[in-house]
């Protein structure tokens, strides 16, 4: 924000998640991973599907 579309808001989130399926993820805690030298893994985003929506909840998982 601001977007040079006044009618859109947090146009990043809507061509990411709405649009492409990409999920955004923030302020993951990987401390613990890092602390275990776990640096390969396989990362699993659980999130809640709400249809047409810019954000949603979630559990992210790592599998090691």
């Amino acid at each position: 924000m601001p977007n040079p579309d006044p009618t859109m808001s947090f146009a990043v989130h809507d061509e990411f998640m709405t649009k492409n399926g990409v999920y955004i993820q923030e302020n993951l805690y990987l401390e613990e991973l890092s602390a275990q030298n776990a640096f390969e893994f396989v990362y699993i985003y659980n999130r809640v599907p709400l249809k047409g929506a810019t954000g949603s909840p979630g559990s992210p998982i790592a599998i090691r």
